[in-house]
């Protein structure tokens, strides 16, 4: 593992299999401050020694949490990468990077087929509205329950982050399919498209790879996508980032319709390897639906958080800020959730997972 993020690591780990720092101490015979600062990420260059005896603690080994093979380094550093989310440009500079699981409360959404209608454009009070008649479910499952999803929200849904979390859970393997995750996003593969027109979607994923010092990934990715269905969760983020069918100005030369190309590029890519699993994010506004309905995809449409959901955001966010700010994480839960639910118009904004984090 990365000794940037080997205690995080740990951290959620140890929370997933609801171990405190207390017992990890004991059960690895070392003393709790020590893992205190090597879980608050304070710890440089931890010693093989220690990760081993922290590993058996978890009941796993060090090869098996650092992987070995190509694919397993890969998974490792995707894992790594998406793990830990900077919260630094939310205003929270003393927590500028905390794991995941800390902090995020997954929506829930609304699947349905689409309609071939064309585009859609339309917002109401809450998040979004779906044409489905389905009820509300967690969106992480209604996505593991369907192999092709376009996750739509509005601004702040959640839609980034919900595929952070799902690359760090198909890597550590708890989804329980497709442990390879990859993730494009699409402004940035529009970028290097307008500037080598013949880039697929499989060279940027490699080129990504080499990027994180996984140059040997071709032949072994390949391989999963051809001959190992079901194995890989493709994830296409910020689909309505990339300038639509008008002209517009890229980092100074005019280009035209790169959404088009960037459509053809995922068509080309999911037609290939058809027996994978795949994942596009959009806004609502403006979504053309005609080509993702052809591809055989189901809309997801996230939707607003709900009373329990905003709970249990609060009491995350509040042991989160009880560190910087020296009060029990209770007192401070009591004070937002009374505040939050006390207020309709609060109540009504906080069902936005971005503005209920601000």
């Amino acid at each position: 593992m990365s000794t940037d993020n080997f205690g995080l690591i740990v951290k959620e780990i140890a929370e997933k299999q609801g171990i405190s720092q207390v017992e990890l101490a004991a059960r690895s015979e070392m003393s709790r401050v020590q893992i205190n600062r090597i879980m608050s990420g304070n710890y440089a260059n931890v010693r093989n020694e220690t990760r081993q005896r922290i590993a058996a603690a978890l009941g796993m080994n060090v090869d098996d949490l650092a992987g070995t093979d190509d694919i397993q380094v890969y998974s490792r550093k995707m894992r790594e990468k998406h793990l830990v989310k900077s919260l630094a440009g939310l205003g929270f500079a003393e927590h500028q990077k905390q794991p995941l699981s800390t902090f995020y409360v997954p929506p829930a959404g609304v699947i349905g087929p689409f309609e071939k209608c064309g585009k859609t454009a339309f917002f109401t009070s809450g998040l979004a509205e779906s044409r489905s008649t389905e009820e509300p479910a967690p969106a992480v499952q209604q996505i593991l329950a369907n192999k092709r999803v376009v996750v739509l929200g509005v601004p702040g849904a959640g839609k980034t982050t919900l595929l952070q979390f799902l690359a760090t859970e198909s890597a550590s393997g708890q989804l329980g399919i497709a442990e390879i995750p990859i993730v494009v996003r699409l402004p940035e593969f529009a970028l290097a498209l307008q500037e080598q027109p013949s880039l697929t979607i499989v060279d940027w994923v490699i080129s990504q790879a080499e990027a994180m010092d996984c140059p040997k990934l071709l032949e072994p990715l390949l391989d999963r996508l051809n001959n190992h269905p079901g194995t890989v969760l493709a994830m296409f983020d910020g689909l309505d980032e990339v300038p639509g069918s008008e002209s517009s100005e890229s980092n100074g030369f005019r280009v035209e319709n790169i959404r088009g190309q960037v459509i053809e590029a995922i068509s080309k890519f999911v037609s290939q390897f058809r027996s994978q699993r795949f994942v596009v994010t959009s806004r609502l506004n403006g979504f053309d639906e005609s080509p993702w309905s052809e591809l055989e995809f189901r809309r997801l449409t996230l939707q607003e958080y709900g009373d329990d959901q905003i709970r249990d955001a609060v009491t995350k966010w509040s042991t989160i800020l009880s560190n910087s700010k020296h009060e029990p994480a209770a007192k401070i839960a009591s004070e937002l959730t009374d505040a939050i639910f006390e207020n309709p118009r609060v109540k009504q904004l906080a069902g936005n997972p971005l503005i209920l984090t601000i």
